[in-house]
């Protein structure tokens, strides 16, 4: 019982290497140096005025997406009160309210989104070969 307890347990730790993992000659990091940012705007919404009024919960809610938003993204971290930064790349919202920045370095990035029912922003970081998604709820 016991030569088979460690012949199962060899046999285990040998299968589970792959072959590949163990070639000297084969570069097993892929070196991919763009990155992908989605950004996404909705608005929060009510079927009725009167479920608001008296908290009754008698209506429904449903999110909006928010189409031609504007959308900005500075490279390193920019507050409201600061001029803007040093890379700097803007877009309007689709009709599902999303916009994606497309070949980005990685790095850390602050987006802002302006709409009619304000503004907001926040700061990230990006990744290598990684979509990162934002959403902004007005």
């Amino acid at each position: 019982m016991k030569k088979f307890l460690i012949f199962s347990l060899l046999a285990i730790v040998l299968t589970s290497c792959s072959s590949d993992s163990l070639e000297i000659n084969q570069d097993n990091l892929v070196s991919i140096e763009q990155s992908e940012l989605l950004i996404t705007v909705t608005h929060l919404t009510w079927s009725d005025l009167q479920s608001d009024l008296n908290c009754t919960g008698g209506g429904t809610q449903s999110i909006s997406y928010l189409p031609e938003v504007k959308v900005e993204l500075y490279s390193g971290v920019v507050s409201d009160s600061d001029q803007a930064g040093t890379t700097k790349f803007i877009g309007l919202t689709d009709v599902n309210g999303a916009f994606l920045f497309r070949d980005l370095a990685p790095g850390q990035y602050t987006v802002m989104v302006d709409c009619p029912y304000g503004k907001k922003s926040r700061t990230l970081f990006t990744q290598l070969n990684k979509r990162a998604a934002v959403e902004f709820s007005f």
